[in-house]
This record gives structure tokens, sequence and C-alpha cells, in this order.
């Protein structure tokens, strides 16, 4: 069991987001429990359900450039350029991430390593964290109790591990990633908006890039993203992202913020 692909993977996560900018854009509307809810579905398969679909070769993904503009939608000097996302649909989504609690799953498809990989986060008011890292070959799960405690739970075995850190350091920190994340998204640059088929679906991008070499876009219907998709210098895209669903209500998913009560506990110490 890679044990510390749970760590790794949540820094990915979050290098992702600083990186590729991703945005879910979501519209909030009072419950009437009170409690702000969004909630974005643009795929059936439950992630819960660990099914994996069968990746399309990058030629095939590819073919989307046919229906796309030209990359990058228009050719600017990074001086002359706006800078930030203030204002721009892209910047909705990390409101949402900022808020107390939140449930986001989405799907990478990796198309340089022809790698497609499920994602679930979710965070609950009280510090407790959830996440779910899964592909072709591997699943892994990891909770982290709002007392600080850090488990790697294994369904088929019925086990959790109970992660120990010899120099008493924390796994990771989310508050502070976030915080990195919003810094960097001040100085990314904005190129133009456009339109473009994505999923099938007619929809409104936002063009960013923070180099001129790499550009990203951020595809939504109204004001609700449905994905990304990284583009290279060439105007090929290296990696696409669908959004599954992102809501601050949690109701539906109080199960995932507790250990298995059939579960056994090992410890594991890492140095």
């Amino acid at each position: 069991m890679k044990l510390l692909k749970i760590k790794i993977s949540l820094v990915i996560f979050l290098l992702l987001f600083n990186i590729a900018c991703t945005s879910q854009t979501e519209t909030p509307s009072e419950t009437e429990s009170g409690v702000t809810k969004t909630q974005i579905v643009t795929n059936t398969t439950s992630p819960d359900s660990n099914e994996i679909k069968t990746n399309e070769s990058a030629q095939d993904t590819n073919q989307h450039l046919q229906e796309e503009p030209s990359i990058p939608i228009t050719s600017k000097n990074l001086f002359e350029a706006e800078q930030g996302i203030e204002q721009r649909k892209l910047s909705k989504f990390y409101n949402t991430l900022a808020q107390e609690q939140f449930y986001f799953a989405y799907q990478t498809d990796d198309l340089v390593n022809n790698q497609l990989t499920n994602y679930i986060l979710s965070f609950s008011k009280d510090g407790t964290k959830y996440s779910m890292i899964s592909d072709e070959s591997d699943t892994q799960e990891s909770l982290v109790l709002n007392d600080g405690s850090f488990f790697i739970l294994d369904r088929e075995e019925k086990i959790a591990f109970e992660i120990f850190l010899d120099d008493n350091s924390e796994i990771y920190s989310y508050d502070g990633a976030i915080n990195e994340i919003l810094l960097g998204l001040e100085t990314i640059y904005f190129l133009g908006e456009g339109q473009a088929s994505f999923l099938g679906q007619n929809s409104t991008f936002e063009e960013y890039t923070l180099d001129n070499h790499e550009y990203i876009r951020y595809y939504f219907s109204d004001d609700n993203l449905l994905g990304y998709r990284i583009f290279d210098s060439n105007s090929k895209i290296n990696l696409e992202m669908t959004v599954v669903e992102l809501t601050n209500d949690l109701s539906n998913y109080q199960e995932l913020f507790y250990l298995p009560e059939d579960f056994s506990i090992q410890a594991l110490h890492l140095e």
C-alpha cells in the first residue's frame, strides 16, 4: 500500500489549482435551512462507485481543438495583460473553497501520460478533512479528524492506518495552501474570453497564462464551471479537468467524516 500517495496527491491537488488555477463557478442560493448551497453535476458517474471510464487517446481528445478558437485567444504582450481574477467567473470557485465546508469531486484526464484519475476533497466546519484519489490501479482514502489525527483507510481489509510523523509536523495545511493559491492568482494573466464546446455543451471560457507558453481555459455554462483544459505552446491539450460536483451542503456526505465502526486501527510511524 502506497501510504505516502495521499500526502503527495493532496499536494498535487493544491498545486493543480495554483498552476492550472482551476475554478468552479457557482451561484449560491439559500436553502430552506439557511445553508448556502451550490451544486454542479456534469458527470453521471459517481466517484464513490470507484468506477473509472476507459481513457480515450490523446488524439481523440485533441479533436476538440477543431471546435476551439485559436490558442491563445489573442496574441498579447504580458506587460499589457490584466492580472488577477477579481470580478471574473473564475473567482467564484475560490469563494466556495474558502467557506467553512464543502464537497468537491472532479476528474482529470492526463493526456501526456494517458492517465484518468478521480478526486474527492471534502472539509467540514469542525476541521475534519476527507479525500479520495482513484485511478485504474489504485484507490486510496484519507481522513483527518478535528483533533488532527490522520488516517489512511483500507476498505478491503477494513483497516485505518493512523499516521504519525516523527517530527510531529502537520501532514498538510489546507488553510496555508489556499492562501498561497489566492496570492498566486493575483499575478496570473488574463488573455480574453471566447466560446467553445466542452463535453458536448456550448460554453464560454476565460483564458489565462502564467508565462505565455502554457494556456489554461476554464469553461462555463452560465456562471457554473464545467472544467478546464491546459494547452501547450503548440496548442495541444495536455490535461483536461471535468467537474463532477461542488457543494457547500454536506448533509449527504456526513459518513465521510467518521471512521467506520468495523475498522481496526493500526499505528504507522513515518520519518
